[in-house]
């Protein structure tokens, strides 16, 4: 199955996620960039179905059921956005993608018994059991879940005055303003990447061009990208630029944490300092 490779979806046309309420985010051509954005921050179970189906509304009812804060579940109908499903490869209906970091990580096509839907969210995104969510975390997710990104970027950046030492807020800090960016950005990603390749030591350029390859699951051309820019930048007078080059790859890292494209990446950023 296809990944979808972004570039095709117009960010000055994203609105917020609906359907929250009733337990799951309805997917559009409008919204689709901002829920795979939102993976960056917890996962994502996107169904795509269609109500012609019968063991498709009945696993929509199934996973509005086992709904829960820790991962988002997001609906696609087939027939009214099939731009959508035509992006994401899909061959028949209904079919379940669970998304990590802009990056399909499982499938499944056709219907589930409740009892495997809820063995694959549990291994998908553990519940918190007896370990209760930081509030504080929490009420930030649910704004970003519902595309107040600003509101979820403030409550962040309070929780870091309060405890500056809180990796988690702000690992979902950096997601959070790197979907800010993208989703404020003056051109669509595939103009940023093209516009970025025809002048790669335009840092600026390159910047919006990392950031929507990252926030489309791209991370081995982001990293590369900010990376080679970097190892170019050897004068004495670019010092300032370099440096910069050097933050924003550390905020990438943060922001995708635990992901392997970034292991490797430290590793080259280390031999460029080192």
């Amino acid at each position: 199955m296809a990944a979808y490779t972004g570039g095709v979806v117009d960010l000055g046309s994203l609105v917020p996620p609906a359907g929250s309420e009733s337990g799951e985010v309805l997917v559009t051509i409008a919204n689709f960039e901002q829920v795979i954005g939102q993976s960056t921050q917890k996962p994502v179970v996107l169904q795509v179905g269609t109500s012609r189906s019968p063991d498709s509304e009945a696993l929509r009812s199934t996973f509005k059921e086992l709904a829960r804060p820790e991962f988002i579940f997001a609906y696609v109908d087939a027939d009214t956005s099939p731009e959508v499903a035509q992006a994401l490869g899909v061959q028949g209906l209904p079919t379940t993608l669970a998304i990590m970091n802009g990056q399909p990580v499982a499938n499944f096509a056709g219907a589930q018994p409740k009892d495997a839907l809820e063995k694959f969210l549990e291994q998908l995104a553990p519940s918190q059991g007896q370990a209760p969510t930081d509030p504080r975390l929490a009420n930030a997710a649910n704004l970003a879940a519902a595309g107040d990104i600003d509101g979820a970027i403030a409550a962040y950046e309070k929780i870091l005055t309060e405890e500056p030492g809180n990796a988690e807020a702000k690992r979902l800090l950096d997601a959070a303003q790197l979907a800010r960016r993208v989703a404020t950005s003056e051109t669509t990603a595939g103009e940023a990447v093209t516009l970025a390749n025809a002048d790669p030591m335009d840092i600026e350029k390159a910047f919006a061009a990392a950031d929507a390859e990252a926030q489309a699951g791209e991370l081995d051309a982001a990293f590369d990208r900010l990376l080679t820019l970097m190892a170019q930048l050897t004068g004495a007078d670019q010092a300032a630029e370099k440096e910069s080059v050097k933050a924003r790859l550390l905020e990438l890292f943060q922001a995708f944490a635990g992901a392997t494209e970034v292991t490797a990446a430290r590793r080259r950023l280390a031999s460029l300092l080192y």
